[in-house]
């Protein structure tokens, strides 16, 4: 039996693990996840991750002014600020650089600067205007994707142009399937993960109960046209793969690309939004920890009756005889001794 120094503490490397195949604990390594991440959470870390990815820089080294941001989906433009959250340092866009062969911006800008921005020291660059980043938002927003107005006679007038979205739906969730997704033995309940004492406070045990979720997200590109929607959901299929390894450490067990969608157009307040759809795998998991005291002592108090009750007030037959009532151990025996039977089997008495 394992005593307590056997059972690792909250810090150590190891943990105690319940194998339900064998009936019981394995000493197995602790996984370095930070933590159990829900759909919802998964989706706030992937906004954060996309503004940083949009603001990722690369200096010229030919002339510190200059700033390339390769992966920036909406263009800059002259007169933005850009602040420096390490130095504290604000940038202001001086000119947008076009690529002389196809007249397109690449991400390349000049800045007015006093102190570039550097990739060795860690620096991190913030837009200070929000409209040049993607909006990232759940299927339903909070608001439009554009702002628009009518003339006093109800129609529709200057309707601006979308602003490059995509938006987040959970499509499916299922109890976890025990070998594949979606497989037909699913984890239809919680299960015993850990278990391990409490090492400042003797008596009580913690354990951690957890159920696999299998759910498939789908990721739709909005924009004024089919390609820009096509070429918006290219980025961001980009972007989850190039950040799978961050939240699979943060909490995520599992993700993949799964399937993509039709296109469709959607006609919503007599505009047509174009919008394509990218489905991804997600195998998320809900823990949580239950607090117990340890049993340490079990007290049985056992007593014996002097009468033989009667199960019930009516005639009975013990030992081929009919009665009722109650009776002594004595009587009870007796019972049997009369009818020639002994009360734990035949006995002969020999001399």
């Amino acid at each position: 039996m394992s005593n307590h120094n056997d059972i690792p503490n909250f810090g150590d490397s190891y943990l105690q693990y319940f194998n339900p195949a064998l009936q019981k604990f394995e000493l197995r390594r602790k996984s370095r996840n930070e933590g159990d991440v829900g759909i919802s959470e998964a989706m706030e870390l992937i906004e954060q991750l996309m503004k940083k990815h949009q603001m990722s820089f690369v200096p010229s080294k030919v002339d510190k002014r200059m700033v390339l941001f390769p992966f920036a989906f909406n263009r800059l433009e002259a007169g933005d600020q850009i602040l420096n959250t390490v130095t504290k340092e604000v940038y202001t866009v001086n000119q947008v650089i076009l690529n002389p062969e196809t007249n397109q911006w690449n991400g390349l800008v000049k800045l007015n600067l006093i102190n570039p921005p550097s990739i060795e020291q860690r620096h991190s660059l913030v837009c200070l205007n929000s409209d040049r980043y993607i909006k990232f938002d759940h299927e339903f927003p909070d608001t439009l994707l554009n702002n628009i107005r009518a003339n006093p006679e109800g129609m529709l007038q200057n309707i601006p142009p979308i602003v490059p979205t995509i938006t987040w739906s959970l499509k499916v969730k299922e109890p976890g399937g025990l070998g594949s997704p979606f497989d037909a033995r699913k984890e239809l309940k919680p299960r015993l993960r850990e278990s391990t004492k409490d090492p400042y406070v003797s008596g009580y045990t913690v354990e951690i109960w957890g159920q696999w979720f299998d759910n498939i997200v789908q990721f739709d590109a909005w924009t004024d046209s089919f390609k820009g929607s096509e070429r918006l959901l290219t980025w961001m299929e980009q972007l989850v793969k190039l950040y799978t390894g961050y939240l699979r450490q943060k909490g995520i067990s599992q993700m993949f690309f799964w399937k993509r969608d039709e296109e469709k157009n959607n006609n919503t307040w007599r505009q047509q939004f174009p919008v394509k759809g990218s489905q991804f795998y997600f195998r998320t998991e809900e823990l949580e920890a239950v607090y117990l005291r340890d049993v340490l002592k079990i007290d049985i108090s056992l007593g014996v009756d002097e009468t033989v009750s009667a199960y019930n007030s009516q005639y009975h037959y013990i030992a081929g005889q009919l009665v009722s009532g109650d009776y002594t151990p004595d009587e009870y025996r007796a019972l049997f001794y009369r009818s020639g039977e002994y009360l734990f089997g035949d006995l002969d008495i020999r001399q």
